[in-house]
This record gives structure tokens, sequence and C-alpha cells, in this order.
């Protein structure tokens, strides 16, 4: 038995590529009989999938190394100097490095005299035989080296494939998974071309499996559309991705770890193999046949290496003449033989063991000795340990005085990534202004038209019935003769199908009942088919600016070219700095018009967009005029609504929910206080989110839904309009985004739920912050109940009189004339 040691050093909980690391430490714990430790300064102890594994978690602050004399360590590139620093005295001990970005090598000998450091070491652990990659962009870096390979992809063990294999005769259904790059729209294009000069004459249905946000960066012609019908499903959990292909594809193209993915999912995979030349030329790999391991492999190693290539027709052919399922089942035993968990762990194991880098031999090579004591000298003169505080005084030649933030860049490529970014900031800025200017031409045309016809068509875009904020303009365009306007309700392609159908479906009844005649369905479910709509709608209202969402005939990129005025109103009330990502995308800066909820957000708004706010307008908050059209229900007993927040991941970018930390109290809650009635409504993504991210089973979130609502005065609500619930209840508890600003409409006692108080205002715009000042905060379970018996119970509210004041001077602009005040400026832009 050995004792193997996955060792890094990360700054965040998220440390993304590296979870390869505790995968393969989590699966050799549990498959072999070796005693494995995960050495960092995080574990997601939150993952369901370690929780009951044999794998040992230290704290890199709290292991103590020396007991690990003769242990074989892993670790990845970048963190070998700072792991040998603290083994340098072990005799027995070896280690073992991992490359898993081709940045890495930069990362590594920036500890190093770097004019002697690349060769040397490279030779060292060639020797060694001490290195291995996560695919070929990696290998490049340090070309020379034994190729040894462990891609990342570990986690398809076991997938349901009792689904029948589709075939129909009639049209041909052809797939690509993986997400749209430049280098793989390019590959698209070729099979395109070579399906267009095949001579094929039936129906063909390409489906794109992953994120088609450069679907229209495709040269798509109409020629490639008469031949194609083409369905983008957006990026899909594994467990998706497989029951998606398995019913409606055929034959999957595929390059590097999603290749592998859909072999195991057993449907017959080809690899493309783009030479540049015309029809016929252009063959593919099936996966079965691969030779050796090609995954991120160049095209001209591709070419070179052996592997029989086939041409489209010859891979139609045999599928379609009855060897589908035999093909898939040889891809799939393929991949199960060369990659899955237990193949990789065997190879693993086997590099590991052969490895022969050893701590005497790194002391022996000068390059490693003299960064050994560099290094120990600066310890020793300030007596700080941290590496980054090395790394800046390697660079400068001074000591840096203030603490460091994490990760420190040398000055120099600080330089070049400015200067990089700064050229980027122009180009965006200058092709923003340019889709600006042509507004003005747009709404030209489209007075005319209205001068012509007496009617503007307008489109208000929703995604989720629960979310539309623009619904109090469309009430009121309803009622103004100047407009003629529609819903469409377009398909969330982000999940998978069934939820996409599912969620159609319920968003497209649901309008349709409140609003008969009109409301219009993006989708045909019937002929799966994804509907255009070019310029039919001169203006069209958006409340949601991600691509990944929407297929690409519903997000704004396809208006551009088109005499459409997009107008975005926000899904929630901008309190949160999370609202200035949202302001960094293409979408924010595309659009004719942003509508934006008071003067304070309209001045942060003119400091961080590339546009400088030219196409903001300050309407006020369309979504709550429909509060005042709300009259409280008579009541006896005391209603509290519970909403939290769907970022149980740990997201890094909006970090906020606290459902993990309180779900017992949820339940508990209704118990303790029978005489108050709940509500609970977490935001749409909350349940999707734990199942997604495997925070919880299935099972587990039934069992938690069963739980809580055992007690008579809790329900769970997940209506599309939540207006009448704010009239009716007597307060909030919660830590979602857009409720920060929207409950305070009610002037009701709220209560934020605090991760940590300098943390949450920290997550704030400057305006969010004074909302916050308004609030009760709650930073344990006692002061959630201490609210509920102080404030509501006992109507001891001492923030009335201030949050009152506050909501009448600073929040309510326009209320409750934000739609109208909307319509008028469009008129006036318009000249109407």
């Amino acid at each position: 038995m050995s004792k193997y040691i996955f060792y890094i050093e990360t700054p965040s909980k998220l440390i993304g590529k590296q979870e390869f690391f505790i995968d393969m430490a989590a699966y050799i714990a549990d498959k072999s009989e070796n005693e494995v430790y995960y050495v960092n300064h995080f574990y997601r102890e939150d993952y369901e999938k370690y929780k009951n594994t044999r794998l040992h978690y230290i704290s890199v602050d709290k292991i103590n190394l020396s007991e690990f004399d003769g242990a074989i360590f892993i670790t990845p590139l970048e963190f070998f100097f700072p792991l040998f620093t603290k083994i340098k005295n072990h005799y027995k001990s070896k280690i073992c490095l991992y490359m898993y970005d081709e940045r890495s090598v930069n990362w590594m000998t920036d500890f190093f005299d770097k004019e002697l450091a690349y060769e040397k070491l490279k030779e060292l652990f060639n020797q060694t035989n001490a290195c291995s990659f996560a695919d070929e962009e990696c290998y490049k870096k340090l070309c020379g080296l034994k190729e040894t390979y462990f891609p990342q992809v570990t986690n398809f063990d076991r997938f349901d494939l009792k689904s029948v294999p589709i075939i129909n005769n009639e049209e041909i259904n052809i797939g690509y998974l993986g997400s749209l790059t430049n280098k793989r729209a390019g590959c698209i294009k070729t099979i395109l071309d070579d399906i267009m000069n095949s001579g094929i004459r039936k129906k063909i249905n390409f489906h794109i499996i992953g994120d088609s946000s450069l679907f229209y960066k495709l040269d798509i012609t109409s020629a490639h559309e008469s031949h194609c019908r083409f369905i983008c499903t957006g990026r899909l959990s594994d467990e998706h991705s497989c029951e998606y292909l398995r019913k409606n594809v055929d034959l999957v193209f595929a390059n590097d770890e999603n290749a592998v993915k859909a072999a195991l999912f057993a449907v017959p995979v080809a690899i493309p193999v783009i030479k540049n030349y015309q029809y016929a030329k252009n063959t593919y790999i099936l996966f079965s046949d691969i030779k050796g391991y090609i995954l991120n492999w160049t095209t001209e190693k591709i070419i070179n290496s052996g592997n029989e290539t086939r041409t489209l027709i010859y891979l139609l052919n045999g599928i379609y003449n009855g060897d589908k399922e035999s093909i898939g089942n040889k891809c799939k035993e393929f991949g199960e033989k060369k990659f899955t968990c237990k193949s990789l762990m065997l190879e693993f194991l086997d590099y590991v063991n052969n490895s022969s880098l050893t701590t005497k031999k790194c002391i022996e090579l000068p390059v490693i000795s003299n960064a050994l004591k560099n290094y120990t000298d600066f310890v020793k003169k300030y007596h700080i340990e941290k590496f980054d505080s090395y790394l800046y005084f390697k660079e400068k030649g001074e000591f840096l005085k203030e603490k460091p933030e994490k990760n420190i860049l040398k000055s120099i490529d600080k330089v070049k990534s400015n200067i990089i970014k700064t050229v980027n900031n122009r180009e965006k800025r200058a092709e923003y202004l340019k889709v600006q200017r042509g507004y003005k031409e747009k709404a030209s045309r489209i007075a005319e038209k209205y001068k012509e016809r007496g009617k503007i068509n307008v489109a208000f875009v929703v995604l989720f019935d629960s979310v539309f904020p623009t619904r109090p303009v469309f009430e009121k365009m309803l009622k103004d003769d100047m407009f003629n306007p529609y819903i469409i309700v377009i398909p969330n392609v982000y999940n998978s199908y069934k939820y996409q159908i599912n969620l159609y479906k319920k968003g497209l009844d649901s309008l349709s009942a409140q609003y008969p005649g009109k409301v219009i369905g993006a989708y045909d479910i019937s002929k799966d088919e994804y509907k255009k709509f070019g310029d039919t709608y001169s203006i069209m209202f958006f409340c949601n600016p991600y691509k990944h969402l929407v297929h690409p005939y519903h997000h704004v990129e396809y208006f551009l070219d088109k005499d459409v005025l997009p107008v975005y109103s926000s899904y929630g009330f901008a309190a949160l700095k999370f609202w200035e990502e949202v302001v960094k995308l293409d979408f924010y800066n595309q659009v004719w018009k942003v509508c934006v909820e008071n003067q304070a957000n309209f001045e942060h708004l003119k400091k961080i967009q590339k546009i400088k706010g030219i196409n903001g307008i300050i309407t006020g908050y369309l979504k709550m005029d429909g509060l005042a059209l709300k009259t409280p229900n008579p009541k006896t007993r005391k209603n509290i609504i519970i909403c939290p927040h769907h970022t149980v991941q740990n997201w890094d970018k909006l970090n906020i929910s606290n459902f993990i930390r309180y779900s017992e109290l949820f339940i508990k809650l209704p118990q303790m206080f029978p005489e108050i009635d709940f509500i609970f409504r977490p935001h749409p993504l909350l349940v999707s989110n734990l199942l997604n991210h495997k925070i919880w089973s299935k099972k587990q979130i039934e069992n938690y839904f069963k739980r809580l609502l055992s007690s008579p005065n809790i329900k769970y609500d997940t209506s599309g309009d939540y207006m009448q619930e704010f009239a009716d209840t007597d307060a909030m508890i919660h830590d979602c985004g857009s409720f920060i600003g929207e409950y305070l409409y009610t002037m009701k006692p709220c209560m934020y739920m605090m991760k940590d108080r300098e943390e949450t205002y920290r997550s704030l715009l400057p305006f969010g912050k004074e909302c916050m000042d308004n609030y009760y905060h709650a930073y344990c379970e006692n002061d959630i109940i201490e609210f509920i018996k102080n404030v509501i119970i006992n109507g001891n509210d001492p923030m009335k009189e201030k949050r009152e004041k506050f909501v009448q001077n600073k929040i309510m602009v326009n209320y409750p004339h934000a739609a109208e005040e909307t319509i008028n400026i469009i008129k006036k832009a318009l000249k109407i």
C-alpha cells in the first residue's frame, strides 16, 4: 500500500480544471488499497460526490508533511516549486507532475532563473518521466517529453442507455457535441459543405448540443439552410446530453473530450479531419478506429496518425443500413477501455509508480538548489513565506511593504495585458457605436412605416412567465392606438429538452390564458422548429441578456441587421455588482435603449459601460408598476415570504445564497410560529442548481419539500406574478439580488440573510448599499427568529420611518407610471 498526496494551493474554492485532481484522488481512494490525501487551502465539502469517499482532506496550513516522507506527491506543474520547498528534506518521497493548462510552464518558471530554467527542468522531467498532460495543447509547451496523457473526462462511469436509438429512414439526424468556438465553427462549416456536395436528398436535421452563441458567425448560406434544419439545444449537463443524443441523433461529430463523452453514450462518433480541401478530401475518423491518443491533437498529427479515415457518405451508409447500434457499441467499448475512471486510474497509477523524480534529484540540479536558496534567504530576511510576495521581490528587487493581493502578475505581463485589453476595448466600443448610429436610420424608417400603417408592431420577448418585467408596458400598449403589441414566448435551450418543453408550455399556456390572441409561441413542438421573426416587429422588448439561454434566432444579435429597435429592461432591480458583469456583455451595448431604475444607477452605468450610457434611459423600475394595481386581501393572520437565492454552487461572480445553511430552519419556522402563514418562494433556478451541480440528489430534493410542506401554514409558490403576494405579506426574508430593491416598494420590514457583512456590502452597487442600509440583517438562525418575534409579531419596527422616507425619495422613481414614461420616451425618439 502506498500513500498518495494530491497537492495544490488554490486561493479560491472554485478550482476549475483542477477538480480533475479531486476526482482522481477520490476514485483511487475508493477503488484501490492505497491511502490517499488531498491537500489544499479549500475543500468542497458541500460536493455530494466526495462526502462518502475514503479520501482524506488536510489543509495546506495544517498538514505536517514530515509525516509523509516516502509518499508519492502529485501536483500541477505550477506548484512544483512550492511543494518542493516543503518536502526538500524528504529522502524517500517522489514528485509527479500534471500539466492541465498550457500557461503552467510560465507559472512554474517564475520561481527560477528563466534563462536557465526551461531547458534544465525539461531535461530533468524527461529523464525521470515525471510529467503528464491533459491534452496536446499542454504537451506542446514541453514537447519532447514522453507523451503521457490524462484527459479530464473521469465522471462517465454510468449512464442510462435504456432509450431506443432513433433511426428514421426518411430523414437524417446528425449532430455536433460541444460549444461553438471560432475553431469549431470552421469545422461545422466544412461538415455542412460536405453535406451540400454529397448529393443527399433526404431531410437533414443538424443538432448542435452545446453553447451555440457563435452560431450566427458561421458562414451559413440559404443553400445550407435549404439542405438542413438547425436545432440548437444550448449547453446541457452530461446526463441530459446523453439522453438527447440517444433519442435524437444517429451520428455525432465531436472533438477532444466531447468525443469521449459521446462515445460513452454508445452513439456513433466521428472526429472530423479537416484538410481545407474541397469535398471528398475531407474525411472523418470513427472513434472506435482510433489508434493511440488524439484528443486535442493538431490537424497535422491526426492526418499522420495512421488512423483509417472515412467519407461522410461511407459513415451515413453504414449507420442507415443497419449498423448504427454496432458502431455505437464499438465506440463505447473503446471509450470504456481508454477513458473511463477505471482505465484512467490504472494508467495513472502506472505513470505515478514509474516516475522517478525524487527530492534528491531536484536538489542536485543547480537551477532548483539556487532558487531554493534565494527563497530561503527571502523568508529569513522578511519572515514571510508567501510565494506571491517572493515573486514580487524577485521581479522588483525590493520587498512589497503592503500585503500583496493573490497571484500578483509581473509588471511586464501587466503592461502587455493592459495594452491588449485597451486595444480590444477600443475595437469593441467602435463596433458598439456603429450599431448605435445605425439605430437613427432604423428609427426614421420605422416612423415612416407608422405614418403609412397607423400602427407599430411591438414584441415582448419572454423566456420565463415568472420573469416578465415589461408586463406594465405591454398592458399600457394594449390600450394605445399607436401600438400593436404581442408577447413572444421563447424556449430556454440551456437545460434538458424535457425541461425546455415543460417550461415553454407552462409560459405559453399561462400567458395565453391571461392575454388571449396576443401570445405567440417561438417554437413549433410538433415540427421541432424554432421560429424566425425577421423584422415583423419594429420594436422588441427583451428581458434576458444571456446568449446561452436562448436559440440564436431569439437573441438580439439576430436582429441587428434588421429594422428592429431592441429595448432592454432588466429582469431584476440593479442592486448587486453582478449587474456590472451584465453591462459588460455585448447585448447591453447592442440594444437601442436600456431602461434604468434611477439617476444613481444611470450615473454608475455611464462610468462602467463601454459606450458610457448613451443608450440608457431613466424610466423607473417598470416591473413595480404592477404593485400599485394590487389591493391587499383581507386577512387575520400575519404572512411572511421566504425567498432564498439560487447560487448554491458558490458562483464566484455572484455568491449570495444561504439556502444550504438555513434549509432546516425553513422547515422549523412554520412549526415554531403556527400563528403565521409562510410562503416559500425560492429563485426559479434554485431547484435545478441543486440537482445540476450535484449538491442534492433528486430524492433529497423531493424529501426536503415533503418535510417542508408537511406544516399546514406554509405553501410553495412558483407562480409568475408575485405582486399580489407582495401586497398581502407583512415581511420578507431573503438573499436575492433583485428583491433588495423590489420589496422596499411595499415599505414593509424586510430581512436580508448575510454570509458576511463586509462580503455582502462589497458585492453591492453604490445604490444597492443604500438599499441594504434600510434592511434588518441576519447573520445566524437566531437573528431570523428574533426578527419574526420582535418586528413582525410584536410590531417593534425601529427602521420604519427611515425606510419609508428612503423609498419615497430614492426608490419610487416615476412610480407607478414607469411604463407610461417608457412609452413617452419611445414616442419622442420616433417623433410620433
